[in-house]
């Protein structure tokens, strides 16, 4: 994925029952050579004392871009700790 201005993106997510869910990107992160983008729901109030926020591993498989989910503890762990590194700095 390209760096460019994600404040304005949005990803649309179908789920298992097909329903759609409109996430906006917060940021993208490489690590350990792998890419992931931290997005917040749309809709989710601006006042929220405690904002929502997902990781999902970027994965591309024949010229096609996937999110999954990060499962293994531990990389997701790695995944936040850099996640809050990087907004601390």
């Amino acid at each position: 994925m390209q760096e460019q201005n994600r404040a304005e993106e949005l990803l649309e997510l179908v789920d298992e029952e097909g329903s759609k869910h409109y996430f906006q990107i917060i940021d993208v992160l490489e690590v350990d050579e792998e890419e992931y983008v931290v997005c917040a729901p749309e809709d989710q109030d601006e006042d929220e004392e405690h904002k929502e926020a997902f990781v999902f591993r970027i994965d591309e498989e024949d010229g096609k871009t996937y999110l999954e989910e990060i499962e293994d503890d531990d990389e997701f762990s790695k995944v936040a700790s850099t996640w809050r590194k990087k907004v601390e700095s």
